[in-house]
């Protein structure tokens, strides 16, 4: 997977579901959030 773009990762929902939809596969739920770039990461935490 490559690193996601901006508009994506704004709809925040739409990032939630995404990885809900992924987080029963360790591998794939990780490779997600690995291509999240770390200044959303933060945002998200702040978030949820």
């Amino acid at each position: 997977m490559s690193v996601l773009d901006e508009e994506y990762l704004k709809n925040t929902r739409k990032v939630y579901n995404d990885f809900c939809n992924q987080a029963d596969n360790y591998r794939t739920s990780k490779d997600f959030i690995d291509n999240i770039p770390i200044e959303y990461l933060a945002r998200y935490r702040e978030l949820y």
